[in-house]
C-alpha cells in the first residue's frame, strides 16, 4: 500500500463518508438486529457428546477432524453422514484417496439396506481446489447440500504442484480457501487430517499439535476432533495402547479446539460394521 498524500487522504475520506456497500460499517446495534432477523441454522451430527459439547455445528465453521491412521477418522464422518440423512441435511463426500465406488462399499457394509442418501462425484477427475469448489457449488445448487466432508486434506496437496519449498505454508493457504468456502457457501466442511507419528514416544495420545503442518491448519479451525483407538475398557488410560486386537473396537473421541462455545471433552465410541456408536461420555 502506497503512502498518500494528504490531498490524496482527504479526497478519500470525503469519498467514504457516504459509502454504502454491503461492506460498510455499521452499528453492534445493526448487526444484532441483522441476526435475529435471520437466525443462523444449527445442524446435529447425531453423536450426542459431539453435540453437547460443541453445541451442534453451523454454516460457515470448518470442523477438522484427526487422528492416527486406520483408528476412526471416516468412520466417524460416516457415521455423521448416516445421523445428518435420518434428519434429511443433505451432505456431499470426497473420498480422495479411493474412488466413489469403493467408498461407497464401505459405508454399505456398515448400514447395509438403510445406505444413507448423500452426494458424491461420479469420478475424481482433479483434486485441484477449483474442481472442488465446482462440486461443492453443483452439490449445493442441484441437491440443497447443506454439509461437506473432504477426506483428506493432504490427498488435495500434490508435492509436484507445489509453488514454494514451504509444504506447511502452502497446506495452510490451501485450508484458508476452504475455510473461505465455507464461508462463502453458507456451509459446513468436516475436512480429515491424519497425525505425524510421534517416534520418541508412539504409545503417547494424539495430541493438535501433532496433526501434519498443523500450525495454519489449527488456527483456521472452527473445531478439532482427534480420534484414536484403545483396548476395550480401559477408558482412562492416558497411553495408546502398542497391542491392539482384533476384539477391540472402541476409540477414545477428543475435542480439544471448539471456537463458537469454548467447551472441550472426551467421549468413546464403538466401532461397529465400519460405523461408530456412541458408548460413555463426559470423560476428563
Amino acid at each position: 500500500m502506497k503512502k498518500r498524500t494528504p490531498e490524496e487522504l482527504r479526497k478519500l475520506e470525503d469519498s467514504l463518508f457516504n459509502y454504502d456497500g454491503e461492506d460498510r460499517i455499521v452499528t453492534s446495534h445493526e448487526l444484532a438486529l441483522d441476526l435475529d432477523q435471520h437466525e443462523v441454522p444449527n445442524y446435529k451430527t447425531g453423536i450426542n457428546s459431539m453435540d453437547r459439547i460443541l453445541n451442534g455445528v453451523e454454516p460457515g465453521e470448518l470442523i477438522l477432524v484427526s487422528g492416527p491412521t486406520g483408528e476412526g477418522k471416516t468412520s466417524t464422518l460416516m457415521s455423521i453422514t448416516a445421523n445428518m440423512a435420518k434428519n434429511e441435511t443433505s451432505s456431499v463426500w470426497f473420498t480422495l484417496e479411493v474412488t466413489p465406488q469403493s467408498f461407497i462399499k464401505k459405508i454399505k457394509k456398515g448400514c447395509g439396506d438403510n445406505l444413507p442418501l448423500f452426494y458424491m462425484p461420479n469420478r475424481n477427475t482433479d483434486n485441484q481446489l477449483e474442481w472442488l469448489e465446482q462440486r461443492i457449488i453443483e452439490a449445493k445448487v442441484k441437491h440443497d447440500v447443506k454439509v461437506v466432508f473432504i477426506d483428506h486434506v493432504h490427498q488435495i496437496f500434490s508435492l509436484h504442484k507445489m509453488g514454494s519449498n514451504n509444504v506447511s505454508l502452502e497446506i495452510g493457504d490451501m485450508v484458508g480457501k476452504i475455510k473461505q468456502m465455507a464461508i462463502d457457501h453458507h456451509l459446513i466442511i468436516f475436512l480429515i487430517a491424519h497425525t505425524r507419528d510421534n517416534s520418541s514416544n508412539p504409545n503417547a495420545e494424539p495430541r493438535k499439535e501433532e496433526i501434519r503442518d498443523s500450525g495454519l491448519i489449527s488456527r483456521l479451525a472452527d473445531a478439532i476432533v482427534l480420534v484414536w483407538r484403545i483396548k476395550n475398557g480401559e477408558h482412562d488410560k492416558s497411553r495408546r495402547p502398542s497391542n491392539l486386537s482384533e476384539d477391540d473396537n472402541e476409540s477414545k473421541v477428543r475435542i480439544v479446539k471448539n471456537r463458537r462455545e469454548g467447551k472441550l471433552g472426551t467421549f468413546i465410541m464403538k466401532h461397529e460394521n465400519g460405523l461408530l456408536t456412541e458408548l460413555y461420555g463426559d470423560l476428563l
